[in-house]
């Protein structure tokens, strides 16, 4: 018997005209497959790729590198006999390989020239015929990956074979790298589908498919080869835009975008059925049209659309789908039919959750618009309502359950068959809205929650219609029902008083409240509704853990105990609402009813500052602040926006008081100290700060609080900043260096990571630790944000900035930093510092500080811009630059003068620094007529050889798409102008030489006039330059 010569895949590489006579042959499954020889060609190229560039000296390093040119052309030579099928790519090859694969041919296709971020960015009709086929075949794998990766998907059963040595299986290897393309491709879904969208809108041209005789005279021994790319194959706009149209509408329909979904499938029928004597050619389009009819029909069930006869009959091969498509066509039979089976095919979904919930609410409005029968329609809502509970858990929708005659029926015959989690969501939403059904239905559901022994049952009669949100929208500083009278109410109703104690903040009406209902009641107001009972767990919780009170609040009598536990509840939640002027209200008759017990009162009064603190800080006006650069001891205002009176002073006093009793305080309020340490460095009282300095370390010697408290951490900081700004014109930069440095080290402390031995430190120590450790950085995080003052803001930006900075070994460039001096060059140990912590809360301060604190801060736009040009986000970058550039500058040249600057910088210095980034920039979008323009606003004017270079580039590059023509008018140097005309003339651009023309024409750039003509004109044009610039960037 013979035995048949599996080939390897070197031997294709010693007969290069071997690939071909192959793969093209009467053999329908050749051994090795094309699929499997691509697999193999990138494989062993990347493999020599990573030994080529090692360090280390090959002598046959040239030979490598030929070799690694020659298997990527033969990988793409085999692509192309395959003719280039993305149904049997996907089958056969792994998504790291065919990832490598199509990057590969796309940059071949565009002449090696490097690949822009933003291919939705590019101007169709400037790219190559093969370069357009690239995009869009890269793109459309790219939706499509996303989209099956996301389908159910079936474990396998046989064992894992084995391969032979040479011979590689897609489904063994590069697990990993599979995974991490993937998820790369799922965040940029989204880029993809622009593309092609917008070559599907705006290209009407045809694409070219490289085939293999495009590539040609290959050479094992040199690595040449010839690129012939006039012998592609010509493929018509209304067939490519067959294929796009196909995976955009499996990517809508994915996303429940069943309007576009429909619209594109609706294209690729139109194009079926106007070429079907072309079909049998096309084999990919002839897949695509068994799936097609089985996506109409979806579509056109999920639109309420009229379904054809022929709709019945569809199948698929996915089974998932196949499954929802046969339920919706059940369900349309039994609108047409059988209007009462309806109800038990919505029911079985109900346990399975297979129809979205916009379908069943279209079924919803549709079964209502026809006037089915009211028992139909009621059943169809019922199901509906438990099918929203089960996939959302949502209690308050908009269903009146008072109308549903057939909810109790829904839930018996649902219950039983539903799994733990939804039946208990299910219980869950009958018991929060019992009172919401009616009376028929509150006995049969009683009955149902008895079954299933619900804990609560002893109070299940006496649920109220009560809504969390209406109390929260209800409950303002001057509240609707505050002028109601209780003894108006004829009757003696407990419902009346409870639900007018919910509605009010006033201290006098709540505590009338409290009165009439405890006179008939057995028990306290505070049982009525379970959130005042949480928030008094809650309290109770603190002030235990503070050791206020050894068992319980000792309060006169029931209703000063209810009092004091809704007064609290109450405050909690005003305070969620920034509602501090009410708040405080009820405070002053909170504070003032306690007198009795020095421990209660003690904790009322730090609430009490708590909420002055946050009241001044939430009414802070950022428009009064003065710019003194003299002096950072600024006591700012604020504007009396609060009904309450704030006095700073008042405030001031507190905290003393605050500090004092802090000595025999055994566990202070994290979140309190981070306010009055916020406040008092917002104003500028840094000497009150430093006067803590002994109690802090008498607290500390005498272990009256937890020394791994975050306390002590934010008051060393706190300490140091405010030592700082004191001394900021009193020291001379040495000096000053040296109480910065104590600010640097205790910050590089507070985010580094300490690797403590295992064998030193239990597991649970270590993860004490390690709570610590996120409690300290969050609670730094906080109190930095609640500062204010522009120049504590500045010092906290100047310094994270500056560890930043250094500690980021991929910056490519120095971040500017207003306090650079201060701050020290290196770190000791950058592996151990939690970069990522220090970053969020670098951007957090910037980003606060731009948009509450002052918008037009240069020193910030500029730092937050150098941010972003680190992290590679060039758009968000540029937006920073120009508006730095419209804070201080005119047109490019003249510097602003700022209110108070006392930071000297000259014109030229600024302006390079600003355009030299905007240049470097731009060049990285490719946008080389912008970078060239911005050369002329150089302080420098020899630039003309990096300006003619970049216009150059973006003549011959076919990737540039910064909107040449329209940036000519910009051009005030006579230079750049004729360097124009002669690069238009020479690519054969004759409009463009000609609009060069007639601008060098024009009697306002002429070198001979006048100087004052000359700066007027150069004046305007960067004016027109500028305006360009900010239309392009903020309007794209």
């Amino acid at each position: 018997m013979s035995v048949l010569h599996q080939r390897d895949w070197f031997e294709f590489i010693l007969d290069l005209g071997l690939l071909e006579r192959h793969l093209v042959t009467s053999d329908p499954s050749p051994e090795p497959s094309g699929c499997s020889l691509i697999v193999q060609f990138l494989y062993h190229a990347n493999m020599t790729e990573q030994v080529y560039k090692t360090d280390l000296p090959d002598p046959q390093a040239e030979i490598k590198s030929k070799r690694i040119k020659i298997l990527r052309v033969l990988a793409i030579k085999t692509a192309s006999i395959l003719d280039w099928n993305l149904l049997k790519f996907e089958k056969e090859i792994p998504i790291a390989v065919m990832s490598d694969l199509l990057h590969i041919f796309l940059r071949l296709t565009m002449n090696d020239n490097n690949e822009p971020k933003y291919h939705s960015q590019l101007e169709l009709d400037k790219l190559e015929n093969q370069t357009l086929f690239a995009l869009q075949l890269l793109h459309r794998w790219c939706i499509r990956s996303v989209i099956f990766s996301k389908f159910p998907k079936k474990p396998p059963t046989k064992p894992v074979s084995v391969n032979m040595p040479g011979s590689l299986n897609s489904l063994q290897h590069m697990k990993d790298a599979n995974e991490n393309i993937l998820k790369v491709i799922t965040q940029n879904v989204n880029e993809s589908v622009d593309f092609l969208e917008k070559m599907f809108n705006s290209y009407s041209g045809s694409v070219y498919k490289p085939l293999s005789d495009c590539f040609v005279n290959l050479n094992s021994e040199t690595g040449y080869y010839d690129l012939k790319w006039e012998n592609s194959s010509k493929i018509e706009s209304d067939e490519i835009k067959a294929y796009i149209s196909y995976d955009l509408g499996m990517h809508f329909f994915q996303i429940d975008n069943y309007e576009k979904s429909f619209l594109y499938f609706c294209y690729i029928k139109e194009f079926f059925s106007n070429s079907k004597n072309i079909l049998h050619s096309l084999s990919e389009l002839t897949l695509y049209a068994n799936e097609l009819e089985s996506y109409m029909l979806a579509c056109k069930s999920m639109l309420n659309l009229k379904l054809d006869e022929k709709d019945s009959s569809v199948t698929t091969n996915d089974n998932y789908t196949k499954q929802i498509i046969n339920r919706i066509i059940k369900i349309d039979n039994c609108l047409q039919s059988n209007p009462v089976e309806i109800y038990t095919l919505l029911k079985e979904d109900c346990k399975i959750c297979q129809l979205s919930l916009n379908y069943r609410a279209n079924l919803e409005t549709f079964v209502k618009f026809q006037n089915f029968d009211p028992k139909i329609i009621d059943l169809v809502s019922c199901s509906n309502l438990i099918r929203t509970v089960l996939n959302e858990c949502s209690f308050y929708l908009n269903y009146k359950l008072d109308t549903l005659e057939s909810i109790s029926e829904v839930v018996g015959d649902l219950i039983d068959d539903l799994s733990q989690q939804s039946r208990k969501n299910l219980l869950l939403f009958i018991d929060v809205n019992f009172r919401k059904f009616n009376r028929k239905n509150q006995v049969a559901l009683k009955n149902i929650m008895v079954k299933y022994k619900i804990n609560n049952l002893s109070d299940i009669e006496i649920k109220m219609d009560i809504d969390e949100q209406k109390f929260v929208e209800s409950t303002p500083s001057s509240p609707p029902l505050s002028s109601i009278n209780v003894n108006t109410f004829k009757e003696n109703s407990l419902l009346a008083y409870a639900k007018l104690s919910i509605q009010t903040s006033d201290p006098m009406i709540l505590k009338n409240c409290i009165n009439k209902y405890n006179l008939n009641s057995k028990t306290g107001l505070r049982f009525f509704w379970p959130k005042w009972q949480s928030f008094a767990n809650e309290l109770n919780n603190v002030v235990s853990n503070s050791n206020y009170m050894t068992n319980s609040y000792k309060l006169n009598n029931v209703n000063d105990a209810d009092y004091f536990y809704i007064c609290y509840a109450k405050i909690q939640q005003l305070i969620g609402l920034n509602k501090f002027s009410s708040a405080l209200k009820l405070y002053k008759s909170y504070e003032n009813s306690y007198n009795q017990s020095q421990k209660v009162a003690k904790f009322i009064r730090n609430q009490y500052l708590y909420l002055l603190i946050r009241n001044f800080i939430y009414n802070f006006d950022y428009s009064n602040v003065r710019d003194d650069q003299l002096t950072y001891m600024c006591r700012l205002e604020i504007k009396k926006k609060s009904t309450i009176p704030i006095n700073q002073d008042e405030i001031i006093k507190y905290c003393r008081s605050f500090f004092d009793n802090c000595k025999h305080d055994s566990d202070i309020s994290t979140e309190l100290m981070e306010n009055v340490f916020a406040f008092l460095l917002t104003i500028g009282e840094f000497n009150v700060l430093l006067a803590q300095e002994s109690n802090f370390q008498n607290i500390q010697k005498k272990n009256i609080m937890n020394l791994n408290s975050p306390v002590f951490s934010l008051f060393k900081l706190t300490r140091q900043i405010s030592r700082i700004c004191l001394d900021m014109n009193k020291l001379d930069k040495n000096a000053l260096r040296k109480i910065a440095r104590e600010l640097w080290d205790n910050l590089i402390e507070s985010f580094t990571d300490t690797n403590r031995s295992e064998q030193t430190q239990s597991q649970g120590a270590q993860a004490r630790d390690l709570q610590l450790t996120y409690q300290s950085r969050e609670a730094i995080r906080k109190m930095f944000l609640l500062i204010k003052n522009r120049h504590v803001r500045t010092l906290i930006i100047s310094v994270l900035t500056t560890i930043f900075n250094v500690a980021d070994t991929q910056a490519n460039l120095e971040i500017n930093n207003e306090l650079r001096y201060l701050w020290p060059s290196s770190l000791a140990n950058v592996t151990s510092l939690n970069l990522n912590s220090l970053t969020d809360l670098l951007n957090s301060l910037l980003i606060d500080s731009l948009n509450y604190l002052n918008p037009f801060e240069s020193n910030w736009l500029k730092t937050y811009s150098d941010i972003l040009n680190t992290k590679n986000l060039i758009n968000d970058s540029i937006r920073g630059y120009l508006q730095v550039l419209c804070c201080e500058t005119k047109y490019f040249f003249k510097q602003a003068q700022r209110k108070g600057s006392g930071f000297k910088k000259t014109e030229e210095e600024f302006d390079d620094k600003i355009i030299r980034s905007l240049i470097k920039s731009c060049l990285s979008l490719n946008k080389h007529t912008q970078a060239a323009l911005l050369c002329q606003c150089l302080s420098n004017n020899n630039n003309y050889g990096s300006a003619f270079k970049y216009l150059q580039d973006g003549a011959w590059c076919t990737l540039t798409s910064d909107e040449m023509d329209m940036m000519y008018p910009c051009i005030w140097d006579m230079a750049l102008l004729e360097y124009l005309t002669n690069l238009n003339y020479q690519r054969g651009f004759i409009n463009k030489k000609n609009v060069c023309i007639q601008l060098i024409g024009k009697e306002n750039i002429n070198p001979a006039n006048p100087n004052e003509i000359i700066k007027k004109t150069t004046e305007a044009k960067k004016s027109l330059l500028f305006l360009k610039l900010l239309n392009y960037y903020f309007n794209n």
